[in-house]
């Protein structure tokens, strides 16, 4: 298993271009060594560990279960916090960190 550290504060994605995997708040793990070897040529930290932290499975459970895809906002220039704010259907601004931690668990709105 290997641990995949952005060289930055890469908000969420998912890696479908390689394989299927989550990077959350710049981090991200995989069993696939051909993945951790094609992000570390590209900037990424690569450690080896022995299993995915329940913290970052539980972030992945949060964000899978979302009922609606979540758009994340580009980083503005004046404020750092920007790019971590995403809107709810009726327009609701919500921060993803809120999201990630299950300090956010009213349903949204449809």
């Amino acid at each position: 298993m290997y641990k995949l550290t952005a060289p930055n504060d890469v908000t969420c994605r998912i890696g479908g271009h390689l394989d299927y995997f989550w990077t959350i708040l710049g981090v991200a793990y995989t069993d696939r060594q051909h993945i951790a070897e094609h992000l570390g040529g590209r900037g990424y930290t690569v450690e080896e560990v022995d299993a995915v932290p329940g913290e970052h499975e539980a972030m992945i459970a949060r964000l899978e279960a979302w009922p609606y895809p979540i758009v994340l906002e580009s980083a503005d220039g004046v404020d750092p916090d920007h790019r971590y704010r995403f809107a709810e259907p009726d327009g609701t601004m919500r921060d993803i960190r809120d999201l990630l931690s299950g300090a956010l668990t009213v349903t949204p709105t449809a």
